[in-house]
């Protein structure tokens, strides 16, 4: 494209995902505003909604309804060759088909194309006529993500925020997050471009309040397998950076919430406290070995797998004398009164808490209604309750 030197894709990250809302055109030149510049660009596959001129640099504002401005896609169906549970715990066929493959690389759609379809005029008044030519972005904003280191620990990848400022000399709370099976893979990046299961812990407002340390591997298989591997991932954090050692939380989403529920097994005093989403697990062999445990689960009441197995294993605990809060919460109020009812939620007198999302309430208007979407819809709305991420750093151990 003529006259223009950079382009950049410009990204934001939602509880849903990573997501292009605009690009950035950067001319070896002032460009003179104008309203009517929106008409002078064509994005591929995309709709352009907005148009800002600040010096040398056109920002084009794209529309986030677009399907393609999602840098990863959630699956709106069952997934592939998965058995999944009725709500009375009975096993139902399997589904015949291949699995869903997880994601290995970044996605493409990182790339934004650009034609310019009409003259523009810069500052100067020269008139930049197009040639034609599609441009294509070839680099990317990511102000949050930028934030997190890549690294690596006896093969699994793994992501590390650490707070602004950083001191060794201050003790730092420490979060642990583990993903669902769709980004298993060797980029660990992917991990914080699907959702908000990590990022939501570096956000500046959550570090003004919570300066942490932020660890969020990617695992390439069943992360059940990978325990021991993870824990002493853990453990090479701990003592490598000032970990306050009574501040130790985990929390993970579907493969990553059962990832916790067997290392709570296997070190049930190795967590300060949990936050479990969307995932089940062996019932009593929870029930025989996390009763000191602090959990907060939460489930949707149409996921098919995660409701009945959490069901379960609450039942479980509370046969052992556990005393859970039991919750039933419409996933679509308003963000202050999900607030509001997990900051009462943590004043209940109890050991555990178990928050059920009614109906299919987790389900975003427009899509799909069923069990998968159920599924995965619910740790967009989790991670964005400041009250229960609260709950989790109010946490200390004695």
């Amino acid at each position: 494209m003529n006259h223009v030197i950079k382009m950049t894709c410009l990204t934001e990250n939602y509880p849903d995902g990573q997501k292009i809302y605009g690009v950035c055109l950067s001319y070896d030149k002032p460009i003179a505003p104008d309203l009517s510049l929106a008409d002078a660009y064509q994005v591929e596959n995309r709709t352009v909604c907005g148009v800002s001129v600040q010096g040398c640099d056109v920002m084009l504002s794209l529309d986030l309804k677009d399907v393609a401005s999602a840098v990863i896609l959630q699956p709106d169906s069952m997934p592939e060759g998965k058995k999944h549970l009725k709500k009375d715990g009975e096993e139902q066929p399997e589904e015949e088909k291949k699995p869903r493959k997880p994601h290995d690389t970044i996605p493409a759609s990182k790339v934004v194309r650009v034609l310019q379809t009409a003259d523009i005029t810069a500052a100067d008044g020269t008139v930049i006529a197009p040639d034609g030519q599609w441009g294509a972005s070839t680099e990317v904003d990511e102000p949050l993500i930028c934030r997190f280191q890549q690294k690596q620990y006896q093969g699994v990848n793994y992501n590390l925020y650490l707070p602004e400022g950083y001191d060794p000399a201050r003790r730092y709370p420490l979060v642990v997050f583990i993903h669902d099976a769709g980004v298993r893979g060797q980029d660990p990046r992917i991990t914080l471009m699907q959702g908000n299961g990590a990022l939501t812990w570096a956000k500046p407002e959550w570090q003004a309040k919570h300066p942490c340390i932020v660890v969020a591997p990617q695992v390439s298989q069943n992360s059940d397998k990978e325990i021991d591997t993870v824990k002493g991932l853990i453990d090479s954090v701990r003592a490598t950076y000032s970990v306050d050692e009574k501040r130790i939380y985990a929390t993970g989403q579907s493969m990553g919430c059962m990832t916790f529920c067997e290392m709570n097994i296997q070190y049930p005093d190795y967590f300060t406290a949990s936050l479990l989403v969307a995932g089940q697990w062996d019932a009593d062999r929870m029930a025989a070995a996390c009763t000191g445990c602090k959990f907060w689960i939460l489930v949707s009441n149409h996921d098919e797998r995660a409701f009945p197995g959490m069901n379960a294993v609450v039942d479980a605990l509370e046969q052992k004398g556990v005393t859970f809060g039991r919750y039933y919460w419409d996933a679509k109020l308003p963000p202050q009164t999900l607030n509001r009812l997990a900051e009462q939620a943590t004043h209940d007198a109890v050991d555990m808490r178990y928050t059920v999302f009614d109906g299919s309430s987790v389900v975003p208007t427009g899509k799909n209604d069923n069990p998968v979407t159920n599924h995965v819809c619910t740790w967009p709305v989790v991670y964005e309750i400041d009250g229960v991420k609260e709950w989790l750093f109010s946490c200390v151990k004695d």
